[in-house]
């Protein structure tokens, strides 16, 4: 069997884009197959120690329970363990998906439940900093570390605006180097579906309230943010968006 494994923020696309690759019946694609939040946050802190150990698990159950000739997942719970799926899977293909953040931003925050567990930094004179920051400050902070790390890997960087929009691109990016079967035409119907979209008020009440999670009431673009936030914003993420070639 093939392993290839997508990853990067949460909010960029990777519900899509494990949806897409279901197309080629010869595919097991996936949405966070392995790994959880826990996963997410504890290989943070504790790195390839943790990680490698839960991998392995998964392995293990991936190749006893899954007949096909590809697997992929795409799953953000892995930014930080690029290193442990090199070793655990012998050196898989390992994409970077980006998405604008000004689009992944805005969605987080509204997910974001104050009373949990967060990503924060590691030193002294980070962590100083991060309590005093804003909901947004600290999601921005997220948004630029995980992207930062990500792009000193060896992971193939792929930007979820041209995979929506340019089947060339995906193809040569995505498609070819894994040996994916997806026609144009198969990808220009899928496009137009949207895919994990933000749900309506009373199906958001009832799953946070099955879930015992915080209530999303409503969504927020990156317009609605006040020029202050907007100047924040643009102070910690813009670098890294000029980087991607994002305005």
């Amino acid at each position: 069997m093939k392993y290839a494994f997508v990853t990067g923020m949460g909010r960029s696309g990777t519900k899509f884009l494990g949806s897409l690759l279901k197309l080629d019946p010869k595919v097991y694609a996936t949405h966070e197959y392995l790994g959880n939040r826990e996963f997410w946050l504890v290989s943070w802190y504790l790195g390839r120690t943790y990680a490698e150990v839960i991998l392995k698990k998964g392995k293990q159950k991936i190749d006893a329970e899954i007949d096909k000739e590809i697997f992929v997942d795409v799953n953000g719970y892995l930014a930080d363990s690029t290193k442990s799926l090199n070793s655990v899977f012998n050196q898989p293909k390992i994409f970077h998906l980006v998405r604008n953040p000004k689009k992944v931003v805005p969605s987080l925050m509204i997910r974001r439940d104050d009373k949990g567990i967060h990503k924060i930094p590691k030193t002294q004179n980070e962590i100083e900093s991060w309590v005093d920051m804003s909901k947004l400050e600290q999601v921005c902070v997220n948004w630029v570390q995980t992207t930062e790390d990500l792009l000193k890997t060896d992971a193939e960087l792929l930007l979820f605006e041209k995979l929506t929009k340019d089947y060339e691109y995906i193809s040569e990016k995505l498609l070819q180097p894994l040996g994916i079967n997806i026609s144009k035409e198969a990808y220009d119907n899928f496009k137009t579906k949207k895919v994990n979209k933000t749900r309506g008020f009373l199906y958001r009440f009832l799953y946070a309230k099955y879930k015992g999670k915080q209530n999303i009431e409503k969504t927020i673009l990156f317009d609605d943010l006040t020029e202050n936030q907007k100047a924040r914003f643009n102070a910690i993420c813009g670098p890294t968006m000029k980087k991607l070639g994002y305005k």
